[in-house]
């Protein structure tokens, strides 16, 4: 059997594979250089027994046995010599080899130096790179989150400075939804800090959330924005409303579907429902719904929020071109959460619906 084994010459990884009577068919450069050769080549054709390690041939063979006996993959580490005579800890996996036809004509496996420092340095490189993404990502997210309040506070304070607007009544009320605008956008940035101050690898946070002041909070920032639009924001938000759950993402699920229900919406208006419900199998939970007056949403996108396994992640090529961030932001956050997401484009705009499930009796008044 012949494969193509120069992808994976980089790794550091041993990659073999052998027939029924445990002879090497091949192998890539990382294996032939694990026992002292200088090609695959010089593998080929020898057991176990005729190699560096043969005194411990007996104890390899024991992996292919299984293998072949069983037809399932197995893992195990194994202290064994290698080149230099040295001591090592190999982390070996081996799996059924099938031809075309299904039928077993040998072992493949791989070999992991665990104390190789090229192994070390490969994992930090991965550790590395996920930490720069991870970076890298969340400035992305700050930059998203902020940018829609920040505008519409930015243009709403022009619009009181200009005087345009002559009613003393009228000017008090935009002085007041600039104050709280601008009151909300500075509880998000402290969140914003307290989240970026926590380690990449810690836990998410959940708790009980007042969901209606969330809510609330989350309108006060875009308002701005719909006033300039002339737009009207309406709520019905059932009383003492608590869900367990991880506040600032949720707060930022809820900002994102109001500022895109503003951004997209020339007329009319926006409103939010959030209601507790219960179904006849006495599951609770509960369901907030975004109505807006818009264009309504491309199918592409319905169907994105709809499916279930759908826009999860985003490619950072995609960020850098400034595209497709806030669906993408939208889907994972509500994954991540356990919130069931459900879009419609309706004759007057576009509804979209969460679903918040109560696991426990953690979620209840």
């Amino acid at each position: 059997m012949r494969l193509d084994i120069n992808i994976v010459d980089s790794l550091p990884v041993a990659i073999f594979w052998k027939d029924l009577l445990g002879r090497y068919l091949e192998c890539n450069m990382n294996m032939a250089q694990l026992l002292g050769y200088g090609s695959p080549k010089d593998i080929i054709g020898k057991k176990d027994q005729d190699l560096i390690w043969s005194q411990y041939s007996h104890q390899l063979e024991l992996g292919d046995n299984y293998v072949i006996a069983n037809k399932k993959t197995h893992t195990t580490q194994e202290q064994v010599v290698v080149k230099d005579n040295k001591m090592t800890l190999l982390l070996t996996t081996k799996a059924p080899l099938e031809d075309s036809e299904g039928k077993l004509i040998g072992v493949i496996g791989t070999m992991l130096d665990l104390e190789n420092n090229n192994f070390t340095n490969f994992n930090m490189t991965l550790i590395n790179q996920m930490v720069q993404n991870s970076r890298s990502l969340a400035l992305q997210q700050i930059k998203h989150d902020i940018k829609s309040p920040l505008t519409g506070i930015i243009a709403l304070g022009e619009f009181i400075t200009l005087g345009n607007l002559k009613d003393e009544e009228g000017l008090k009320d935009l002085i007041g939804h600039l104050g709280e605008a601008s009151s909300s956008l500075s509880k998000f940035l402290d969140s914003l800090s307290s989240v970026c101050e926590r380690s990449f690898f810690d836990p998410e946070s959940h708790a009980l959330v007042d969901l209606n002041a969330l809510i609330l909070n989350a309108i006060n920032l875009g308002r701005p924005a719909a006033i300039l639009k002339s737009l009207t924001i309406q709520t019905d938000l059932e009383d003492g409303i608590l869900v367990f759950s991880n506040e600032h993402k949720l707060f930022r699920l809820v900002m994102e579907l109001i500022s895109n229900a503003i951004k997209y919406t020339e007329s009319g208006g926006i409103k939010i429902i959030a209601k507790r419900i219960m179904n006849n199998t006495h599951d609770h939970g509960v369901e907030i719904k975004f109505i807006d007056t818009g264009c309504g949403m491309s199918q592409e996108n319905l169907d994105i929020l709809n499916q279930q396994n759908g826009l999860t992640s985003i490619k950072y090529e995609e960020l850098e071109k400034g595209k497709g961030f806030g669906l993408g932001m939208v889907k994972s956050t509500a994954k991540t959460l356990s919130i069931d997401i459900k879009a419609a484009k309706t004759p007057q705009g576009t509804t979209i619906i969460l679903y918040i499930k109560s696991n426990d009796d953690k979620l209840r008044k």
